[in-house]
């Protein structure tokens, strides 16, 4: 019987694969008498070489030719996400930090992204398969959003989307999947007193479809008092603010809901809104995150402490993963062979993970600094890690992004 999760059987196959590439390299060498130039290499051998490539890699092997360049879209090597750092007061700039590599590029947004605004005034709202969902909003409860990538064809880098009048403040705006996906869905969401405001916007569509829904469970505070507070938790002032992460699968999205404290979800088809009871937690206090598990397509609902009494140790957590067919929850102990990276701008992820020096980790990314802690062994969290090295005060603001799936012929 197989053994899938041998390191060693692993390793006896990743050798048979590259002794089956080079034999073949070999025989093309041997049987080739004239000179021939590396462009000529077969395209069975350059496809095996390139996905076994990360991105930037990728990205520079493609540069070589005209003939590498034109090849099929490979996908590249799965890595780590890429850290963004971006400041409001550095204007148009920012810096990407690859960790694979412990490398920093500097990189400058287009002008026509936000051509004649305050940048001051720009909210990251989300970042997801390397693209950002950006707002800015000048007069009080009127929407601009733009859907932005540096990393993909110049003629599709920037998208625009309709303006939002919304009746009450932001809280939520995030998008399902690839903005250039025509399935993708834009997604908005505020809170009144006894309502919900869930809006949604597809590609091509000229306007907003706005939707109100009645909140199942009452907040019991007067209506200047929950605006007062919900601006003080989102940190709102006419734009959309930080807020725990939003998840999406299977045509639904799921999030935290603060008034009333449970789990809320919006069904795309179904085009209907619901609360259900958030899981046992040892406690309420800390950050909620969702995040999409690919690897068996749950979610995972993550209560994550910034601190803890003991600095050295892992901060008080919990991890739920839900099953969305029942709408039950069941606890989960180990991260297994999954890493969890956790941010405030709807950038968390989920990714498989192989080596220990990775695996059953969760790093917590907020405001400058970034932690990481290992799941369920007690570890000490530590300060120093490969997004930490580059510790720029200028760019204040951080969230992950991940690297696209395919390298493009104009890539930045």
């Amino acid at each position: 019987m197989e053994v899938q999760n041998d390191p060693s059987e692993r390793r006896r196959k990743r050798q048979v694969l590259w002794s089956k590439l080079f034999s073949e390299l070999e025989e093309f060498v041997m049987t080739t008498k004239e000179f021939r130039a590396w462009s000529s290499l077969p395209t069975k051998i350059m496809e095996f070489i390139m996905r076994r490539l990360y991105y930037s890699d990728q990205a520079r092997v493609r540069a070589v030719c005209k003939g590498w360049r034109s090849m099929g879209k490979v996908s590249p090597l799965e890595q780590l996400p890429w850290l963004i750092l971006w400041g409001k007061e550095s204007g148009r700039s920012f810096k990407l930090i690859d960790p694979q590599y412990n490398r920093v590029y500097s990189m400058n947004m287009e002008n026509t992204v936000f051509q004649g605004k305050d940048l001051s005034e720009v909210e990251i709202c989300a970042c997801k398969n390397s693209w950002f969902l950006m707002s800015f909003s000048a007069k009080k409860h009127v929407y601009s959003f733009v859907a932005y990538s540096p990393f993909v064809n110049s003629l599709e880098r920037i998208m625009e989307l309709p303006i939002l009048i919304s009746k009450q403040y932001i809280q939520i705006a995030t998008f399902s999947s690839n903005p250039t996906s025509p399935d993708c869905v834009f997604f908005t969401l505020c809170y009144g007193n006894t309502t919900v405001d869930i809006s949604t916007c597809s590609r091509g569509d000229t306007a907003w479809t706005i939707r109100t829904f009645d909140n199942y469970l009452p907040m019991h505070e007067p209506v200047n008092t929950v605006r007062r507070s919900a601006r003080i938790i989102w940190h709102m002032n006419y734009s959309v603010g930080q807020y725990s992460n939003v998840a999406y699968l299977d045509g639904k999205f799921y999030w935290a809901s603060y008034y009333p404290k449970m789990v809320g979800t919006y069904s795309i088809v179904e085009k209907d809104y619901h609360l259900y009871e958030y899981p046992p937690l040892e406690s309420m206090i800390g950050s909620i995150h969702f995040v999409k598990s690919n690897k068996d397509r749950k979610i995972l609902l993550v209560r994550m402490e910034s601190e803890d009494r003991d600095h050295w140790r892992c901060p008080g957590h919990d991890i739920c993963r839900l099953d969305h067919s029942q709408m039950t929850w069941t606890k989960v102990e180990s991260l297994d062979d999954q890493v969890l990276f956790l941010g405030y701008h709807n950038d968390a992820v989920a990714l498989p993970a192989e080596d220990k020096e990775t695996k059953n980790k969760v790093y917590l990314c907020k405001n400058i600094s970034i932690k990481y802690f290992e799941i369920g062994s007690g570890n000490h969290s530590c300060l120093l890690n490969q997004y930490n090295v580059h510790n720029d005060l200028e760019y204040p603001h951080r969230f992950y992004i991940e690297p696209p799936s395919q390298v493009t012929d104009n890539v930045v």
